[in-house]
């Protein structure tokens, strides 16, 4: 065997180990780094997430962030989300505990069956494998992850689920809806709907006058989609909603205005008669003046030529032609419905337009309405019906009318684009027409009754209306113009020719479809039952989106919709008010989440986060007096009929006075300056005025002012008020008489009605608790743009920017009718509110005047 020369190698040599080279910046020269030598962040930040780059894991940013100065953010560790979780469910349990002795046998029945749930998913933990149990509670050595844990436990508002909002229990039915006839004829109201609202403050109030409101335990669970998160959700609603024993337990139908439970049928003799040449006029020109532009499911120059033609044809022709007196009879019958609440009996009686529909579902909806295959004459028919049941307060008969619509508007493709090249261009723009007049129903629909849509936006591509009168698609340009349009929106071009010859009125439904979307998002994201799996912090972020996006809307509406509806003499007043009301309605179901008392309901809150609450509140009021202030002081109850969306400003009404009561209730907590209360206390009486004055005509004003009435009744006591003083009885007709008779003189003697009313800014700013309109306050001290308050990053994968972009965004209008926006006022800067959009920095501080009455210059107004 050969022998190594060296006696102390043994036959093997050592070989010594190599030293990586330092890096750069420890002062060497290599560019390697061993893998030994290598760490591993435990917890990436959320950037570095979702680029998939590598974090370096520092506090309080990362590497990466500090390079690109963004906001460096890291999601809680799973297993401190179940820490906290387990802990939450152990506290509700123990309470559950302690509840049980003193309840009754049924609830000790139920309190004991959540308890053993409880003990069998212990169980199920104890023979679960020993090494996961170990790596779930095994305590984090990670320096970083501790750090972490500690400013977790200081953002409540990240922990606790978003049902902590006024929303509570978003994911819950609280009765049975099947047990009675009119508790069927209600059926089921989401929590974005007035109807909740009020409720939810009658049992406040009723649990406040028994004295069980500080016993309402004030457990939420956390969010999260996992079954331990909803579990103890689960737990704490249980928990919450124990208090609420039998008698305080209000029903849905005991809190509705709306006129469901009314029967629609009426006896008729003959569904072919027709009403009188002039009459028929009358009600033909009622619908096209006050709902045609916002409603345009017919074309004008059809629905002309079928209304000239049933006079001059024999009986037996018109008898052949169901389905167009159908049609004819809807219109009629909505026609009717405006002409009564507007001009009293003077033309019709007050139930000629339960005739009229009844002869035309008599006529147009049969048996085999449901079961045959669908046209767009049977959609039109169907989409009117849904239209008048609501304009009379039938909301659950509308929604129901409109899911069936949306079906066969479907089935027929009106969702969608069509690029037949075959059909004419006017018949795919009223298909079009037809198409956004169901959208913008249903979306209504939906926020007035808090179901859910039917409306899929991501399955949508159809464009929006084209802005073009309907009179101009008859004629040679107009029928180029409209080919040219949908050419160049074909291949993706400009469409410049047509922009700069719209007429302000021709583009007015579609900023109605736009807010209409807005709306909608806020109501999906906001209200619906998948909310309870998000944090608090998660709505807040949510809310402010959903804010940007409506005020940029609201700023870039073209000029004429922007002057002050109440000036003499002003272009568009009608559309004006209807687009401030849409407005201020959205607003309010943006913020309303926020009127209630988060402070008490989130520990450990931020001090940002607890004035992103308190802000919102307060704007949530602010939009609330806005409404109020679109009505004169002197009330003339066919006004808002006359001069606004007559089918739904009750509604409007409704949403502005619950939030004066809710407000009333907590105390003015969120408007705490001095005289606010005065000043809530006014906006409230004169709305419900106006309810009262209107009630005769409307039964379903008068149902609203009755249900104020019964709240007030309640609340009153609990503010140290008396009834009278909350209604402002004695004053109310005092003021309205005098009012009548000198009103007239005023206005000649001040030189005008724009000069009669001093401007209701005066009144406002003498409260140290006023903000100024005109957002100028929304500078970088305020939680919705201050540092300190950095949304999440919102991009194409947001859930609040899921709609098709290119059709349906309401930015897009600066780029179709950019000629319009061209006198407002610009600023260099710009700032991202989604991926890809920018829009200028200061447009929060530049709002259009018209939705601050009072705010223009030398301009009079009534609103106040």
């Amino acid at each position: 065997m050969y022998q190594s020369p060296n006696p102390l190698s043994h036959g093997k040599i050592a070989i010594p180990r190599l030293i990586a080279p330092k890096s750069a910046s420890s002062g060497g020269t290599g560019s390697k780094i061993s893998k030994a030598d290598r760490s591993r962040t435990e917890l990436a930040c959320v950037n570095c997430r979702r680029r998939k780059v590598k974090c370096s894991g520092d506090l309080p940013k990362c590497e990466y962030c500090t390079k690109l100065d963004i906001v460096c953010k890291y999601p809680p560790p799973r297993r401190d989300k179940l820490h906290v979780a387990t802990s939450q469910l152990e506290g509700a349990l123990s309470l559950l505990e302690d509840l049980k002795p003193r309840q009754s046998s049924k609830d000790q029945e139920r309190i004991q069956a959540i308890l053993n749930v409880a003990e069998a998913e212990e169980e199920l933990q104890i023979i679960s494998p020993p090494n996961k149990r170990t790596k779930l509670s095994s305590p984090t050595t990670d320096t970083n992850a501790l750090e972490r844990l500690v400013n977790d436990d200081k953002r409540g508002e990240s922990m606790i689920t978003a049902d902590a909002g006024s929303n509570e229990s978003l994911d819950v039915l609280e009765e049975d809806l099947i047990r009675d006839a009119k508790s069927r004829a209600t059926g089921f109201i989401g929590k974005s709907s007035v109807i909740q609202w009020i409720r939810r403050l009658k049992l406040q109030i009723d649990l406040k006058d028994k004295g069980l409101s500080t016993q309402v335990p004030r457990t939420f669970g956390p969010p999260g989609d996992d079954d331990v998160s909803s579990a103890a959700r689960v737990t704490a609603g249980r928990l919450r909603r124990s208090a609420y024993s039998g008698d305080a337990q209000e029903s849905i139908s005991q809190s509705t205005y709306f006129m469901d439970d009314v029967s629609v049928d009426i006896a008729i003799e003959d569904p072919f008669y027709l009403p009188a040449p002039h009459l028929a006029k009358h009600l033909y020109s009622c619908y096209m003046e006050t709902v045609h532009q916002s409603f345009p499911i017919l074309s004008k120059n059809e629905i002309d030529l079928d209304f000239n033609s049933i006079f001059s044809e024999s009986a037996q022709q018109n008898r052949n032609s169901f389905k167009m007196l159908a049609t004819l009879n809807l219109v009629f019958a909505i026609g009717a419905k405006f002409s009564y609440l507007a001009n009293g009996d003077q033309y019709v009686g007050e139930h000629d337009h339960l005739r009229y529909s009844t002869k035309a579902r008599k006529l147009g909806i049969t048996e085999s309405t449901f079961i045959a295959h669908p046209d767009l004459e049977r959609v039109r028919i169907l989409g009117l019906l849904s239209f008048y049941l609501f304009s009379i307060g039938q909301v659950s008969r509308s929604s129901n009318t409109m899911g069936l619509t949306v079906r066969l508007a479907y089935t027929l493709g009106l969702h969608v684009r069509n690029e037949d090249p075959v059909t004419d261009v006017r018949i795919k723009e009223a298909r079009v027409r037809v198409w956004w007049s169901l959208y913008t129903l249903e979306r209504l629909i939906c926020t007035i009754s808090g179901r859910p849509s039917v409306i899929a936006d991501e399955d949508c591509s159809i464009f929006l209306p084209v802005p073009l009168d309907e009179s101009r698609m008859d004629d040679d340009d107009g029928m180029e113009l409209l080919q040219e349009w949908f050419d160049q929106h074909s291949i993706g071009g400009p469409h410049s020719t047509l922009t700069a010859m719209a007429h302000p009125k021709s583009i007015f439904f579609r900023a109605t479809t736009q807010v209409s979307v807005i709306t909608h998002k806020a109501v999906r994201h906001l209200y619906s039952a998948n909310t309870v799996t998000k944090s608090w912090e998660d709505m807040q972020n949510t809310m402010k989106h959903l804010k940007d996006e409506l005020d940029y809307w609201a700023k870039n509406l073209p000029q004429p919709f922007t002057a002050d509806p109440f000036r003499v003499g002003a272009e568009f007043q009608r559309e004006t008010r209807i687009l401030t009301l849409m407005y201020w309605s959205a607003f309010i179901i943006i913020t309303r989440p926020c009127v209630c008392r988060l402070d008490i309901r989130i520990e450990n809150q931020t001090e940002q986060s607890d004035k992103f609450n308190q802000y919102a509140a307060s704007l949530c009021i602010l939009a609330a007096k806005q409404i109020a202030n679109l009505f004169p002081k002197h009330v003339d109850p066919t006004f808002p009929y006359k001069n606004g969306p007559w089918w739904f400003v009750v509604h409007n009404m409704m949403q502005a006075v619950t939030i004066f009561l809710l407000e009333l209730y907590h105390r003015t907590h969120h408007a705490p300056g001095a005289g606010e209360k005065k000043d809530i206390l006014q906006h409230l009486q004169k709305l419900i005025r106006w309810l009262k004055a209107m009630g005769p005509n409307d039964p379903l004003a008068y149902r609203g002012y009755r249900l104020v009435v019964v709240v007030v009744q309640n609340l009153a006591p609990q503010l140290d008020m008396t009834v009278a003083d909350m209604l402002d009885v004695g004053q109310e007709e005092e003021a309205a008489n005098a009012a009548e008779n000198i009103f007239q003189d005023m206005i000649t003697n001040a030189g005008g009605i724009e000069n009669l009313f001093p401007d209701p800014l005066s009144e406002m700013q003498s409260h140290s608790g006023y903000v100024q309109p005109g957002f100028e306050f929304l500078q970088f001290d305020t939680p919705f743009d201050a540092p300190g308050f950095e949304p999440r990053p919102f991009g194409a994968t947001s859930p609040v920017f899921d709609v098709q972009a290119q059709f349906m965004d309401p930015r897009n209008m600066r780029q179709d009718f950019g000629h319009m926006f061209s006198g407002q006022n610009q600023t260099p800067g710009t700032v991202a509110v989604s991926e890809g959009t920018q829009v200028p920095s200061d447009y929060f501080r530049e709002y259009p005047g018209f939705l601050f009455q009072g705010n223009q210059g030398n301009q009079g107004n009534q609103g106040r």
